[in-house]
């Protein structure tokens, strides 16, 4: 499973100075990146950037690995990996960056020997024991501070000569403060104005009964009454586009079926206004429901970017918007973890991230950040719909007048306390040092780290009244088999490792599957309607994120996906790679990926994990449906055999099996 995946062969690592950072991306430094390349050069101390959305925050991180000599970068999502994964190889060559997340996996070989790695928080998790961090770890989007990022972050600044740059552009002064000490960081908060000027104003649509003559509900708007919101928005959009022909609009929505909708109707609202001149005339891979609706409006100068839309298309779609070639993206929440997708104009379709829930803050901030590009916007602009002066009053009292969200630890949940606690005692070995790793963590920093510590000290007795581990004269701490070792290593909870440990001997696919939502995942979260989501992705594995609109439902197959990954891991760990157990178990995790699929299998049996499982994820619907044509099968094949030198027979083999699956009849599911 852990097979190469973004990087080639590795050549000589190269020699980079900010000022090679600076001239090899293209740009001329502002005051905010002046001043933290500065702080780089002159101290070795951690760092803690805070600065607006758009004035170069990454390129900051950049010169701190080129200063050390590599590392990590951490980034939030996929996108965003690939996104810095891109800027990164600009400056130091492809071959010395590794990109590892859900979509590509990579050695502990590789990690160690490339200069750069790109990864997610989650995966960093389960590489700390394997691959230390050394060098410089830049953290993008620090305020999303999840509990893997906290552990990571309390890990390596522990660590002789690593260096922790965390980037952030909203944290409110109290936080700054907070995570600085922290971090032991220096903190460099430019006090400069936004590189372009911003506005923030509320866009009233108000639900009224009309009578004309029968009574009949509409909104009232500055352009006239609608029969729905999604219908104004899109005109409000055209409004936009015809007022100002030379700017562009990203217009958010909290689903990714409201994005598609609204991409649908503002296409055909600019069609009829006449101001789609600038539309793309691009090639849309059709992989899923939200790609077959971009293919429709990416020629009107529309484009869609979310979860959605596969990674192929979200890289066109991110390119042509930047070469202004689309003039209007709908995007979902990608707009909030740092994808960069500047515009003149943000529309933000409501306030309510769900029927019951406010958008707080941080995400506000994070939405407004993207308006007005630095060098080509004279100002930029935040359009609010609100649909009653509540709404109104909370936009302006509340979010205006809040800097950020308070930032919260989340260590001390249960589930992933345990795990950490397993890991601890795997690395340290000793009660002391299991409880005293609380002390360094933003929880004490924030709060009272006895009251974590008392969790944590409970968690060292369940697991020894369970068995797990045992307890020796002084404290030292050990695991009662390697069953539990091999699991600590792997950042696994218990209950984990034991499910783990029955799939290649005891278990079904249906009931490995159902176990694995009923006992890995349901403790992991607070679920809405849980059951439901549960059987959709029961049903259709990772295929989810295409046959279910439920965001609760591709969450829990994500989380299913990575069970069923790391326990081949587990059981590659105890009895070898190539073991009948280790087997059993890659099955399984590759089975789910694809819902255990007639049309799938011969695929599978042919590529290795982590590139079917790259495939499945961007291009499934197009195999489900039969719709692939021999161009879309050249442009996957370049996609996920991205850089893969010595790989031309798989891929050929590749090419090879689709066409011949593709074009038998009655393979449509």
């Amino acid at each position: 499973m852990a097979r190469r995946g973004w990087v080639g062969r590795l050549s000589v690592h190269p020699e980079v100075s900010p000022e090679d950072v600076r001239r090899l991306l293209g740009v001329e430094w502002n005051e905010a990146q002046r001043q933290a390349v500065d702080v780089l050069q002159s101290t070795k101390k951690n760092v803690l950037l805070v600065a607006p959305t758009g004035s170069g925050k990454s390129a900051v991180g950049y010169c701190a690995l080129a200063l050390s000599g590599g590392g990590y970068y951490l980034a939030p999502t996929r996108a965003l990996c690939y996104e810095k994964a891109e800027e990164l190889s600009r400056i130091f060559g492809r071959d010395n960056v590794v990109i590892t997340n859900k979509d590509y996996s990579a050695t502990p070989h590789l990690l160690r020997s490339a200069l750069v790695r790109v990864t997610t928080p989650f995966k960093l998790a389960q590489y700390l024991t394997s691959v230390p961090p050394s060098g410089t770890v830049v953290v993008d989007e620090v305020h999303n501070l999840t509990p893997e990022v906290e552990t990571i972050l309390t890990e390596v600044k522990r660590l002789p000569g690593v260096r922790v740059v965390a980037l952030s552009a909203t944290l409110s002064d109290e936080d700054v403060a907070r995570m600085a000490k922290w971090l032991d960081a220096v903190v460099v908060e430019p006090q400069v104005k936004r590189p372009v000027p911003l506005t923030v104003k509320a866009i009233q649509a108000t639900p009224t009964i009309k009578l004309d003559p029968e009574p009949l509900p509409v909104l009232s708007t500055p352009l006239g009454d609608y029969l729905s919101q999604e219908e104004f928005i899109a005109n409000y959009t055209a409004h936009l586009l015809t007022e100002e022909p030379d700017a562009c609009v990203l217009v958010w929505a909290p689903t990714r079926r409201m994005c598609d909708t609204l991409a649908g109707l503002i296409a055909e609202a600019v069609i009829n206004r006449g101001v789609y001149a600038l539309g793309a005339d691009a090639r849309i891979l059709s992989s899923s429901p939200s790609d077959e609706k971009l293919a429709q409006t990416v020629r009107a100068g529309v484009g869609i970017h979310h979860g959605g839309v596969s990674q192929a298309n979200r890289e066109l779609v991110y390119n042509l918007f930047r070469e202004k070639k689309l003039r209007v993206v709908a995007t979902a929440y990608t707009l909030t973890q740092g994808v960069n997708l500047p515009a003149r104009h943000v529309v933000v379709t409501t306030l309510f991230e769900t029927q019951e829930k406010l958008m707080d803050p941080s995400t506000f901030h994070q939405l407004a950040g993207r308006a007005g590009r630095p060098g080509l916007d004279p100002y930029g602009a935040v359009h609010v719909v609100v649909q009653s002066e509540a709404e109104k009053a909370y936009l302006e009292e509340v979010i205006l007048k809040t800097k950020a969200t308070p930032l919260e630890s989340r260590i001390a949940g249960d589930w992933f306390l345990t795990k950490m606690v397993m890991h601890l005692i795997y690395t340290t070995k000793q009660r002391g040092a299991v409880l005293s790793f609380f002390d360094s963590t933003f929880y004490a920093a924030v709060r009272d780290a006895e009251e974590v510590k008392t969790r944590a000290a409970e968690v060292v007795e369940r697991l020894r009244r369970e068995g797990v581990i045992q307890e020796s004269t002084g404290g030292a701490l050990g695991f009662t088999s390697k069953t539990w070792e091999a699991a600590a290593r792997l950042f696994m909870h218990p209950e984990e490792a034991r499910l783990a440990r029955d799939i290649p001997s005891t278990l079904s696919y249906r009931a490995a599957v159902e176990n694995a939502i009923t006992y890995v995942v349901k403790p992991q979260g607070e679920w809405r309607s849980f059951d439901q989501a549960a059987k959709e992705a029961a049903q259709f594995g990772l295929l989810t994120y295409y046959a279910s609109s439920s965001y609760e439902a591709r969450q829990i197959s994500d989380l299913a996906q990575a069970f069923f990954d790391t326990a081949a891991l587990f059981n590659a760990a105890l009895h070898g790679w190539r073991s009948e157990q280790a087997k059993a178990a890659r099955d399984v995790a590759e089975r789910f990926s694809y819902a255990d699929m007639d049309v799938f299998r011969e695929l599978r049996e042919t590529l290795p994990h982590s590139i079917f499982k790259n495939f499945v994820r961007n291009f499934a619907r197009s195999v489900i449906n039969g719709t692939m044509t021999p161009e879309d099968i050249e442009a996957a094949a370049g996609r996920i055999f991205w850089n893969r030198r010595g790989d031309g027979k798989l891929k050929e083999e590749f090419r090879k099996i689709l066409l011949n699956t593709l074009t038998q009849p009655g393979r449509r599911v």
